[in-house]
Parts: C-alpha cells; structure tokens; sequence
C-alpha cells in the first residue's frame, strides 16, 4: 500500500511537472485579436474578423504579419465608400480585407524589405524587397467565354519568353501582393520620397509606408506574429488587368489586347479535380491566359514559374504596364498601323502583338527611373513623367501609368517601319527576318539607308517565299542554285550601313553592308556588273525619315539587280 501511494505521489508530481513545463509563458505576448481588442482602437478591424470567420485564425497558432488598421481608419473608408456603419459592410468585402491584411510569415520593419531567395535558401538580400504575399487570392469567377458565361481562372505563371506557351499551376491560387516601402529599401534602389509621392502625392513619407498608408505604430509582437498598426484601409489592389479594364479612357488599347492576344483554355484535369471537390460540382473550369504578350497583366506571381524564376521573386520585381488613351491608340492605329492596310483585321497577329508590347516591361519603373529601365526589346520608357502620365497607380501585381502618347517603339519609327508596315514589302520583310538583319534595322543606334524592294521586284529577279515549307525557292537559274545565299546577297547589297545618304547627285562609291559597292552618279546607283542598266534611286518620304536613317524606293529595271 505504501508503494502504491508513492507511485501516485510521483505520477502526480510529474503530470504537474509537465503541465508548468508546457505552461504558457508568462512573457509571451497575446495573439493578435486579444492584443488589439485590449488596445480598444481596433472594433471595426475585429468586427470584419468576426464577420469573415477569422476570430480564431487571429487568436490561434501562425506566423503573420498584420497591417491593422484604426477605428479612424475606418471610419473615413465608411464615408468614402457610402456605408452607414461597419455593420453594413457585406461579409464578402469583409473577408477579401481581413484576407489581404494578412502576410504570409512575421516580418519586423527592419527585416520586411528582405528579399528571400527560395524556401531552401535562408540567405535574404537585404533591402531589395516591396511587396509581400497576403492570403487573399481571387481563385475561380464568372466570365464570358465565347459567348458563354463559363467559370474562369486565371493564368498564374509567365514563361521565360513571350513566344512560348503561358503556364498554370494547379496548385497555386494566383495570391494577390501588397506592396510596402521602407527608408532602406529606397535608398538601395536610389530612389526618393518623388517615387513614393509621385502615386500618393496626399500622404507623406514617413520611412514606412504600406500603399497609402502610414504605419503609425510598428514591430508589435504577437504570439502569432507581428502588427502593424496603420491609418488607411486597403482592400485588395486590383492587378494590371482589372486596372485598365475599370477605366473606359483605354479602351480602345485594351480592345486590341483581348481581340489578338487573350485566349480561354480548359483547365488542366488536376485543377478541375481540386475544383469539383471544393465546389461539390463537376464542371468546366477555363484558364484566361494573354498568348504572345511579353507578360500577362493578370498574372500575381512574378517570374516565378519560369527558368529564371524564383519562389519569392515577386517580393523585389513586379510588371509595369504603359496604357496608352482611346486619343494616342486610334492616332497610332490609324496614322502608322492603317497607313497601308484597309483594317486592323487584315494585320498579323504578331504585328499588332509588337505594338502592345512595347508598353509592357518586365520590371518595376519608378518615376525617376523611364530612361533607365527597358522593356522587352531593350527600350527606355519613352515618356515625360510630368506630361504624359495622365493616371498613375500601383496594381497588386505592377505599376499602372494611364498616358497621353504611345511608346514610340524602334519596329515602327526606325527604318524598319517602312517595311514592317507595307504588305508590298511582304518578301523583303522575310528576307530580313531570314537573314537576321531585321534587329539590325530596328537598332536605333545605328545610321542607315535602305533600299526598298517590294513583292514584285523579288519575284522578278527570280525569289519567292514558300510559307507551307518556310522556305525560299529560286525561280531564276542566273541567280545559281542556292536561294538562301541570292537571297542574302541582294538583301545586303540593299543595306548601307553607318551612314544616312540624304543626296545621290555627283559621283561616288558607297559600301554596302554585305561589303560590295554600289556606285551612284547623278541620282543614278547602280550595283556591280549592272552599270548598263542602271537604277533610277527617288526617295521615298524625304520628310519623315526613320529614327536611324531614310529609305528609298527604286525604279528598277525589272528582271537585274
């Protein structure tokens, strides 16, 4: 009997001993919800919890960081959004607040403009980083689909290049971003308060900022995470896409966008599968995706899926998009695109792709940065920052700047342009594209002159292009038996490379840029071993030369070169 009643003392003394051992502390902070019911300046905030379901997500275990706002904050949203009380606010719009007030993992101000390399590299690039992943996404929605209202989702990943095919994961929900910034974080990028005042030029820069907000209290520890207390509220940013689409002013930019570039595929069987469990129905599900565009303006991840990417790369980069208004489009439509074409219609694809994609940029522009940050093709920003930025926003995925102009992309205002926009240079178009000198045109670095040859005077020297083998084909047995070697001679002897020729009066020796000479004599040039039959050079539009250089048409005598 004494041993039994030893055994119970020792069983007791140690179910104590482990109930002190795995106590909580007494130093450890409350969670989130009970910390700010106690400071009583945040019942709005907790009201939405309750309302969204997220009580006891904000009570519980986790890792968050939480931008909370005030009572104040609050009740200036209410008023601007025409609400009675916070009791109006709908339990949808409710949980998409709460959802994107919370970050994934804890992040101190100090700490938060870290950018982490992948969840297997602890390493953190220090102050690189201005957006964080919240845990609001948009997931699965209604939209019209060929006529059809269908459930969409959106693409959620960007190829390493433009031509190659978008990507969807079918386990990431395409998270929407909320952007920051700190001291640190501009003076690492040379940027200044002008970069943070230029989107919000009502608020001040205080060091730390999220959005439009400031962060009036910070690095509030949490047994879930850490707070920050700021005085806006901020629901979930609209993305690129849902930016231009809201305003009517670009419509005519973005109607070019969802006619040429934007497609529906069917969702991959792995997503329809997680879909009809979630739902309880088996249905269609289709993925809205941009073909041919150098991003897509719907896409909340960064570069993360493609070669380059990384996990967290969307922390320091994001899109910027250039949207051009109905005035500067339709200028552009019809005094470039529609110079030799009877409709948009009868254009490539490719073609109109080329024009739109000179407003996309693969990286953030700051304000202070259009001259040196570049789009796809190596471009500035072409814009005056204080006269052609008519609407100026930050996106959860990018920068938004509505404008007045269009970039004046090198393919239509350099000596390429020419070519590029005339279907009676169709051929010579192709033989640039064959002989990789079409970038060559397109530099604006360089000075050129360019003889222009239209459809006819290919196939009377004896060249044509075979699009169903994607090959050219000889159909004069002078030119030898090599078609892509007389293909690139003629070309070459068409091109005069480091210099523009404004005059072909007197007498003298030009080089080619295949390193032949071609002679000209009182506005007479005429090639080697053709001086008996000589060209008649006239210039083409001798007002409006390319950007790097001037084209010429020729009378030519059909059937030399």
């Amino acid at each position: 009997m004494l041993l039994s009643f030893l055994t119970i003392v020792v069983l007791l003394t140690s179910c104590n001993d482990k109930k002190e051992y795995y106590a909580r502390p007494d130093w450890l902070e409350p969670p989130i919800y009970q910390q700010l019911a106690e400071r009583g300046n945040f019942t709005s905030y907790l009201a939405l919890a309750d309302k969204a379901g997220y009580t006891s997500t904000l009570s519980g275990s986790g890792y968050y960081t939480v931008f909370a706002p005030t009572d104040e904050a609050f009740q200036r949203f209410i008023q601007q959004e025409g609400y009675a009380s916070v009791d109006d606010i709908d339990t949808a719009t409710a949980t998409e607040i709460i959802k994107y007030s919370l970050v994934y993992n804890a992040y101190f101000k100090d700490e938060i403009d870290n950018y982490q390399n992948s969840a297997l590299d602890t390493t953190q690039r220090y102050d690189m980083a201005f957006r964080r992943r919240t845990t609001y996404y948009k997931w699965v929605f209604e939209e019209e689909v060929n006529g059809t209202m269908s459930k969409v989702v959106d693409q959620n990943g960007v190829p390493e290049l433009p031509e190659q095919d978008p990507i969807f994961s079918s386990s990431d929900n395409n998270n929407k971003y909320i952007p920051y910034f700190t001291d640190a974080y501009l003076d690492n990028k040379k940027l200044s308060d002008y970069d943070y005042n230029y989107f919000f030029p009502e608020k001040t820069f205080t060091g730390f900022n999220v959005y439009n907000a400031e962060v009036v209290e910070y690095d509030l520890r949490a047994e879930n995470g850490v707070i920050h207390i700021i005085d806006e509220v901020i629901p979930p940013l609209p993305n690129l896409e849902e930016l231009i689409t809201a305003n009517p002013d670009y419509s005519v930019f973005y109607d070019l966008i969802r006619q040429y570039m934007l497609e529906y595929d069917l969702a991959p069987e792995s997503f329809l599968y997680r879909y009809a469990q979630f739902s309880g129905k088996s249905e269609n599900v289709y993925v809205k995706q941009y073909k041919l565009l150098n991003f897509a303006p719907n896409v909340e991840n960064y570069m993360r899926y493609s070669t380059s990417g990384s996990e967290h790369d969307a922390q320091k980069d994001s899109w910027t998009l250039f949207a051009p208004n109905n005035e500067a489009t339709n200028a552009f439509i019809n005094e470039k695109l529609l110079k030799h074409y009877p409709s948009i219609d009868v254009l490539s694809n490719e073609l109109i792709a080329e024009f739109i994609n000179a407003h996309f940029f693969r990286t953030a522009v700051w304000p202070s940065k259009f001259e040196s940050s570049v789009n796809y093709y190596g471009e500035s920003a072409r814009f005056d920052p204080d006269v052609n930025i008519v609407e100026k926003k930050i996106g959860s995925n990018g920068l938004f700047y509505g404008t007045n102009t269009i970039q004046k992309t090198d393919a239509f205002y350099t000596v390429l342009g020419e070519i590029l926009l005339d279907p009676n240079y169709a051929l010579m178009l192709q033989a640039l594209k064959t002989t990789n000198i079409y970038d060559i045109l397109k530099n604006p670095k360089l000075e050129l002159t360019v003889f222009l040859l239209d459809n006819d005077d290919f196939k009377n020297i004896g060249l044509d292009y075979n699009s169903s083998t994607s090959s050219w084909e000889l159909t004069n047995s002078n030119l030898g038996s090599n078609a892509l070697l007389a293909v690139t001679r003629i070309i070459q002897m068409n091109i005069i490379l480091g210099q523009t020729v404004t005059s072909f009066a007197g007498d003298g020796l030009i080089q080619t840029y295949g390193g032949e000479y071609v002679r000209y004599q009182n506005f007479r040039v005429v090639g080697a071993g053709n001086a008996q039959n000589s060209d008649n050079v006239v210039p083409k539009n001798p007002n409006t030369e390319g950007t790097n250089g001037i084209t010429y048409t020729v009378n030519r005598n059909r059937g030399r070169h």
